[in-house]
């Protein structure tokens, strides 16, 4: 059991740090390090340098990271960075600046492939590949996939979940990186052969309640072999899976709302 009781926020929180800004084909990644007591987050943005909170062009509440879409490759665009909570908004971070281009040669073939068996399905995960825009996978249930035996999931997200797998058979894959000047070389194989669990997983470790204004983020680590994770909640200590409110299917973090601080 853990606990955590939600205040409000008594004073702004700080500038983003580590900011940093990515070039695409036609837009730019921008990422952060998480601020502490932040709610949502802010971009100002502008084609002239010293962008300023009254300057730039405003982007409210976006997600970290985030991807700005629909620029001019050549151009060079200028970005700063605020964090926000019930009190207001921080002072901006530092600048940065990247200028979009289109990209001149394939992406190279995707590194760390991995594919986790589970329950009549397979997570393939990959390191990302610099300069690619999307990722497809190619899979067979015969050993010496390629790109031409395999059968393509394209536009593949990181991590992907094949579902409806037969249990007992083995599934090969190899995964591609892909931009705007064609597909890049395939990964090394890999095999996994999906299974039902033999025992039910074992209790979550590392959890933690952080408390936030009116809201309570719960995260915990990873439990091997887990498909989902309940949390059971009271405002009462001593809770059990009998007694707690029960939140399914919960995400890792899990942000629980309450009506009042």
């Amino acid at each position: 059991q853990v606990s955590a009781t939600p205040a409000a926020p008594t004073a702004v929180p700080s500038a983003p740090t580590g900011v940093s800004a990515t070039s695409g084909d036609n837009q730019t990644t921008l990422s952060w390090t998480t601020v502490p007591g932040a709610t949502s987050y802010n971009i100002y943005w502008s084609t002239t340098p010293g962008v300023t909170t009254a300057t730039g062009t405003e982007i409210t509440e976006v997600a970290n990271p985030y991807i700005q879409a629909g620029l001019a490759n050549g151009t060079t665009y200028y970005y700063i960075v605020t964090a926000v909570n019930a009190v207001g908004q921080s002072v901006a971070s530092s600048q940065v600046l990247a200028a979009p281009a289109a990209p001149v040669a394939v992406p190279s073939a995707p590194a760390g492939v991995s594919a986790t068996p589970g329950n009549a399905q397979i997570t393939i995960s990959w390191n990302a590949v610099a300069g690619a825009t999307s990722y497809n996978i190619y899979w067979s249930m015969v050993p010496g996939t390629t790109m031409a035996t395999g059968s393509e999931i394209s536009g593949a997200a990181n991590p992907y979940v094949q579902a409806a797998l037969v249990n007992g058979t083995t599934y090969y894959y190899i995964v591609t990186a892909a931009n705007a000047v064609g597909e890049g070389a395939p990964s090394s194989q890999v095999s996994a052969a999906p299974a039902v669990p033999a025992a039910a997983p074992s209790a979550p470790t590392g959890v933690s309640a952080t408390p936030g204004g009116a809201q309570v983020a719960i995260s915990w680590t990873a439990v091997p072999g887990a498909t989902s994770y309940n949390i059971y909640w009271s405002t009462s200590p001593g809770v059990t899976t009998a007694t707690g409110t029960e939140i399914t299917g919960a995400w890792n973090p899990q942000w629980k709302q309450t009506s009042a601080n």
